[in-house]
């Protein structure tokens, strides 16, 4: 799962600005469900919507930037990089043949 710093570079480089408030009601179901689970909450279109119209458009794209981000790639605990999911699912795959 990327960490917020990810979040806010990438809305940093698409929209100008680090958009951190939305990142933050996007993640706050987190509290109560810890790990993937939270996704199930607020991680949707219609939240992307209700964002639009209380931040703006950049809102909106600021909350689908997120969903991507969350969606696509993943924060290796090892080395503390981001990898595409693809890959880090291969990786792991890799490792455990080896053993």
């Amino acid at each position: 799962m990327p960490s917020h710093k990810y979040h806010k570079a990438l809305n940093r480089l698409v929209l100008g600005d680090d958009y951190e408030l939305v990142n933050l009601i996007k993640d706050a179901p987190y509290k109560l469900y810890p790990g993937k689970k939270h996704r199930e909450y607020f991680h949707d279109r219609t939240t992307n919507l209700v964002l639009g119209l209380i931040f703006g458009p950049k809102g909106f794209l600021a909350g689908e930037l997120h969903d991507w981000l969350d969606r696509e790639f993943i924060e290796d605990r090892e080395t503390g990089r981001l990898m595409l999911r693809s890959e880090w699912v291969k990786k792991k795959r890799r490792r455990r043949s080896r053993r």
